[in-house]
């Protein structure tokens, strides 16, 4: 595989990602189906594409589905929130 081409985990959890971002995927799938694709993940990536693989972790972790546990306070994110930012690292891969 050329160093450029993104492994087949990382185009993975970029397919998960967008479908989410579609509305194909609702919040706890997205959740699961990223965790478990990025447990896959031993590929090295692109600075960009590390980053923003990495802050797609970030917010998976701090997604919380269920309304009663979610503490906003302790940064927290609800099913809205992940999906901008996930749609927001998105936008920022393609323009690279």
């Amino acid at each position: 595989m050329h160093s450029s081409e993104p492994s087949p985990s990382v185009r993975e959890q970029l397919e998960l990602s967008r479908q989410f971002v579609d509305g194909v995927l609702s919040g706890p799938e997205f959740e699961r189906r990223f965790l478990d694709a990025r447990r896959n993940d031993w590929g090295v990536t692109s600075d960009v594409m590390g980053d923003v693989l990495s802050q797609l972790m970030f917010a998976v972790d701090d997604y919380v589905a269920e309304d009663d546990l979610r503490e906003p306070d302790k940064g927290d994110i609800d099913e809205d929130q992940l999906r901008e930012l996930v749609r927001g690292q998105l936008r920022r891969l393609d323009q690279t």
